[in-house]
């Protein structure tokens, strides 16, 4: 079973954990799909997944439902470690980020663990317990970026879990700061402020100093909604209304909108973002992908795969999104022209993360298994 571990305080009471039964299964069918393409299973282990798992070349790192953190074997599925966090709920965070030796995992506070022993190196708890391991975000160089239920924006040192710099985005008591993305020298955050008059909209600061750069509301919005894009010199966001804003990236400035789905009209929307060269791609509540030229703006094509909503997250990878549903269900859609190659899941399986793709493997959560697909050139779209 690999080393226990000492549980690690992120910000709730003692929950007394058990290990999770385990299950490790050998090559399997993916299950029924509507393409003919569907990934192979090269094992499966019976944990409470959460989350975006991640990988290196000899462990899956990921997150389960009862507030661990645990390391499993990439050749076997077998648990090689497994470091129980401390809380009274279920887990919060939902993303785990491999760099170097390190594994970084968001619950409530940010944690930094040692990738082979499962020991943990440092916790990153903000003063503002705002809950940065809720909104953990993306990485560059030796920093992570994090958001916060308190109106702020972190970016914390990899090396040894210092912040680097804290940057304020609205008012503590009423603000919350989505999971930021980062591209080259800028790290946009989505915000929404859920006070008296709520609101949101997208911040962009220098990612080096946290200086703001530019702030700006999103015309008509009751608040902004997931994690923005960088595309083509604009960030794009979605407001909780279904309407898509592209905002210069230098100035802020609103340079071209998108129009929110007629099937959700009068009521507010979560729409999850992706780019792939130039197109870009928005789930929703209703169910509906939609993608769209970054150019032009005009829309190339249309997909309801599913009649359920999209959850909160898309992924792409060369030339193939990854959506996954509240149905249980991860379907992979060609970007080039919407094509269904492929849809795994279901009552066991509940897949309703992103996986991680890199090269022919895949590693998707569920929340009753976690699975390492194998890939192959159809199911990644290349025919």
């Amino acid at each position: 079973m690999g080393d226990q571990h000492r549980a690690v305080t992120t910000g709730g009471a003692r929950l007394a954990l058990g290990l999770a039964a385990l299950l490790c299964m050998g090559p399997m069918a993916a299950g029924a799909g509507a393409g003919s393409a569907a990934p192979r299973v090269l094992w499966q282990l019976a944990e409470p997944a959460r989350g975006i798992p991640a990988r290196d070349d000899v462990s899956a790192y990921f997150l389960t439902q009862d507030h661990a953190l645990v390391a499993a074997s990439l050749t076997s599925g077998r648990v090689r470690w497994r470091l129980p966090f401390e809380g009274a709920s279920p887990t919060f965070g939902s993303r785990v980020i491999v760099r170097g030796d390190l594994v970084v995992a968001g619950d409530y506070d940010l944690v930094g663990v040692d990738r082979r022993t499962g020991r943990p190196r440092w916790t990153f708890a903000p003063a503002d317990d705002g809950g940065i391991g809720m909104h953990l975000g993306g990485v560059a160089g030796d920093t992570v970026f994090g958001g916060s239920l308190a109106g702020s924006l972190h970016a914390v040192s990899l090396r040894d879990g210092r912040p680097r710099w804290t940057a304020r985005i609205g008012h503590a008591a009423t603000t919350t700061v989505y999971a930021p993305v980062v591209q080259g020298a800028s790290v946009a955050a989505a915000f929404t402020d859920f006070g008296a008059t709520p609101g949101g909209g997208v911040a962009l600061v220098d990612a080096a100093t946290g200086r703001a750069r530019w702030r700006r509301l999103l015309p008509g919005s009751i608040g902004a909604s997931g994690a923005p894009v960088f595309a083509h010199g604009v960030v794009v966001a979605a407001s909780r209304d279904g309407t898509l804003y592209a905002l210069d990236e230098r100035s802020g400035a609103v340079r071209w909108t998108l129009p929110r789905l007629e099937t959700l009209a009068d009521e507010q929307d979560y729409r999850p973002l992706a780019v792939s060269g130039r197109t870009l791609v928005a789930g929703s509540l209703s169910g509906e992908i939609v993608a769209w030229d970054l150019v032009t703006q005009r829309e190339r094509w249309r997909r309801t795969p599913i009649v359920a909503s999209v959850a909160f997250d898309l992924a792409v990878k060369d030339d193939v999104v990854y959506v996954p549903y509240f149905s249980n269900q991860l379907v992979a859609l060609r970007v080039r022209d919407g094509r269904e190659l492929w849809r795994v899941g279901g009552s066991r399986a509940q897949y309703r993360w992103v996986p991680d793709v890199d090269g022919s493997l895949m590693l998707a959560s569920g929340s009753q298994i976690l699975s390492l697909f194998r890939l192959d050139a159809a199911s990644r779209g290349e025919r």
